[in-house]
């Protein structure tokens, strides 16, 4: 049982004599279809019941399988009733939405508390490890292969490419949060990484394309993709991707005019803020490459992390000898294993070699990932879970699409 749904179970036995007056509803997002619950669907569920979260007459608990409870003051009954008609034309294409009762249950809890608690000690005793990992990294370095629709060819590309000049990429850059945890603390936001949901991107420009058939095909496109975030970065005009965040680029795009021009207008103060996330498979294939990027972006006062590293990966990185700063880890439960000390390329001393102090420990979807590598020594965690604690915390708020602390 996570602390999320701890929260759950110990607001609802404080309610158990302060029921009067109060309702709750039970959102069951877990069972919109795939295509529907993404990261971006969620958030906007939450954020459509902001202003009655914001005003302290409610309050909401998101569960690990995504479904999300809310708990409010008889007074706000009709704004909630409001918000589900508004959720129920954002997912008019959603079976589930055709009834608003499958998607909704509403207890009284004057009148049905006893029904209320037994579906919260229901919800609170499900494992994010018993769900499927339905919801993928989206960043654009590290795609999902998939085995459905036409590949994408040479002749694809082309058109891809052009189109990417018209595609308003404000609707498909997203952003995650990579927090310190020391302990059993609330999280502490270090940086944001802004990155492309590429799902998004190819429901946009070439439906049902497979667009990571070929690895060759989709590197080339990326080096687009790299050109495009980077423009988007720079007309950014409300400061908040002025610093505190980082962006994957190609090796060969960090020499190219379009950073430079990014570079330009990057204010020379704020540079140390940003974090230049180099995939580890670029880095290889073309070392001469990276290391002249890498001196270029460091006299320039980036900062280098090394992403994509799996387990596996992990003993064969020397980040002193790459001469990056941070190593971004893929969690698996393989971490934990091969712990001997004796055994140079265990994990545990790959970890120790490369300092648990510059690891970031990415796809971090439930609570027991942070607190077995936490024993490790890894305080640096980006992920699912990672955002739910701070969606859940109020003294978190969005300003359009950046979470920062009241």
């Amino acid at each position: 049982m996570t602390n999320l749904n701890l929260k759950l179970l110990d607001y609802t036995k404080w309610l158990k004599k302060r029921s009067f007056r109060r309702h709750a509803i039970h959102l069951h997002v877990s069972k919109l279809q795939e295509e529907n619950r993404r990261d971006h669907h969620i958030l906007m569920i939450e954020e459509s019941f902001k202003s009655i979260i914001s005003s302290k007459q409610a309050r909401m608990f998101s569960i690990n399988n995504d479904d999300i409870v809310i708990i409010y003051e008889e007074s706000c009954k009709d704004e909630v009733v409001s918000t589900l008609i508004k959720l129920k034309f954002k997912f008019t294409s959603d079976p589930l939405l055709r009834n608003s009762k499958d998607f909704a249950t509403e207890y009284n809890l004057e009148l049905d508390f006893s029904d209320f608690m037994k579906k919260v000690q229901e919800l609170t005793n499900i494992k994010a490890q018993e769900y499927k990992k339905k919801v993928k990294k989206e960043f654009y370095k590290k795609p999902v292969k998939e085995s459905s629709g036409p590949p994408l060819s040479a002749g694809m590309l082309a058109k891809v490419e052009k189109a990417l000049s018209g595609t308003d990429f404000a609707n498909v850059i997203r952003r995650q949060s990579i927090c310190a945890i020391v302990g059993e603390s609330q999280p502490q936001i270090l940086f944001d990484e802004v990155f492309v949901a590429i799902n998004d991107l190819r429901n946009t420009i070439l439906p049902n394309v497979n667009l990571f058939a070929s690895p060759w095909l989709f590197q080339s496109m990326t080096e687009t993709l790299d050109k495009r975030v980077l423009s988007n970065i720079n007309k950014h005009d409300d400061g908040s991707l002025n610093k505190d965040f980082s962006i994957n680029i190609n090796v060969a795009n960090v020499l190219s005019h379009d950073f430079l021009k990014f570079d330009d207008n990057i204010n020379a103060s704020m540079r140390s803020t940003i974090v230049l996330e180099l995939h580890m498979v670029d880095i290889f294939s073309d070392l001469p490459a990276y290391l002249l990027a890498r001196n270029f972006a460091h006299e320039r006062g980036y900062r280098i992390c090394i992403d994509g590293v799996t387990h596996d990966a992990l003993p064969y990185i020397n980040r002193e000898g790459l001469g990056a700063d941070m190593v971004k880890v893929i969690w698996d439960i393989e971490l934990l294993k091969e712990q001997d000390d004796d055994n140079p390329e265990s994990v545990k001393n790959a970890i120790d070699r490369i300092g648990a102090d510059k690891i970031i420990l990415c796809r971090v979807d439930e609570q027991t990932a942070v607190e077995l590598s936490q024993s490790l020594g890894i305080m640096m965690f980006q992920g699912r879970y990672i955002q739910k604690i701070l969606y859940s915390d109020l003294r978190y708020r969005r300003i359009g699409s950046v979470l920062v602390k009241k």
